[in-house]
């Protein structure tokens, strides 16, 4: 299989198994380009145009850490309805406390 050159621009890891990158993405292609033949019913050519887009790294980053953010948003929210929940069965039971035993009707000392 022939491998293509491929512009580094913007990868980090640009010398991390730089030859057998630029087979394996062309493999990958090929093996897109085969399964969507296939799956077409040969309805589209065998070598049709391919085009990739990477992702700029910062917005990867900013991503990771909306995602984050979400998290601890949630977390946050459920702490708060598990104190919410803890404070209302207290109360809930202070009132049958009160209610039951007729705490109010105790002689007073």
């Amino acid at each position: 299989m022939e491998c293509i050159e491929t512009n580094d621009a913007g990868e980090a890891n640009t010398e991390y198994n730089r030859d057998l990158y630029k087979c394996t993405f062309l493999a990958m292609i090929t093996d897109w380009r085969q399964k969507w033949y296939i799956g077409t019913d040969a309805n589209t050519r065998l070598f049709f145009p391919f085009g990739f887009v990477q992702v700029y790294i910062i917005a990867s980053l900013l991503l990771f850490l909306l995602l984050i953010l979400i998290i601890i948003i949630i977390i946050i929210i459920i702490i708060i309805i598990i104190i919410i929940i803890i404070n209302t069965n207290f109360c809930l039971a202070g009132q049958l406390f009160h209610t039951y035993l007729r705490l109010d009707q105790l002689p007073q000392k």
